[in-house]
């Protein structure tokens, strides 16, 4: 992820949170800013269960946003585990946490994602060689899910994945890579913003799914090549 990608990441995920908590700070009975990020956690998890065939643990990256409350990916990621939790053959094995943007290169016991290249700076959010990492830990996992970007993987990642078969999901803006990913069969699903305009029908969302639909797309090898 280059540095002006990560900026921008970082400035939509900040301005997403805090717009929502102003929001409903505001005490408004409408609870509709959500629904989108509700449906998107809610269909990652159904997608993710039928890769896997409802069997199976999975592993989460999710990133940290120092500290700054952010409503709308609290909501998402409650509403994926809460369907999660439906498929009683699955389990979250481990959730791993990564700083996004730049930050001092100092020592963190729980953002072990963090590698220093010198001693006063260090790049945030997925390296190289950390997918590879993890999924040697875990070789029991059926996916691994990055709701981050997904880094440039090295050989030991691409050996990892490819020897264990596990399945790699990026929920994340669509990334020029990816097509070359899929075209491998190194990453088998992907959920992102919609890049067509969502064909407006007049009708209110009645459910989840039309709350996804509205705002994302769901991406695999089948269409990964139409996506600009």
């Amino acid at each position: 992820m280059n540095k002006r990608a990560t900026f921008m990441t970082v400035a939509l995920v900040i301005l997403v949170g805090v717009g929502a908590t102003l929001y409903l700070k505001r005490g408004s009975a409408s609870k509709n800013i959500l629904k989108p990020f509700e449906g998107l956690g809610t269909v990652a998890a159904q997608e993710t269960a039928k890769l896997i065939a409802g069997q199976g643990q999975i592993l989460l990256i999710v990133p940290d946003f120092g500290g700054m409350p952010n409503p709308a990916f609290d909501a998402q990621m409650t509403a994926f585990r809460n369907e999660i939790k439906r498929n009683s053959g699955i389990s979250i094995a481990a959730t791993d946490t990564i700083k996004i943007g730049l930050s001092e290169g100092t020592k963190s016991k729980t953002l072990r994602f963090i590698e220093p290249t010198s001693r006063t700076r260090a790049p945030a959010g997925p390296q190289p060689g950390q997918l590879g990492e993890m999924l040697r830990s875990y070789p029991q996992a059926k996916a691994i899910l990055y709701f981050v970007d997904l880094p440039e993987f090295n050989s030991a990642d691409v050996d990892a994945l490819k020897q264990q078969g596990t399945k790699l999901v990026a929920i994340s803006d669509w990334r020029p890579n990816y097509k070359s990913l899929f075209q491998a069969n190194l990453l088998q699903l992907s959920i992102v913003p919609r890049w067509q305009p969502y064909p407006e029908t007049g009708k209110k969302p009645r459910n989840m799914k039309d709350w996804f639909e509205r705002s994302y797309e769901v991406v695999t090898v089948d269409n990964a090549g139409s996506v600009p």
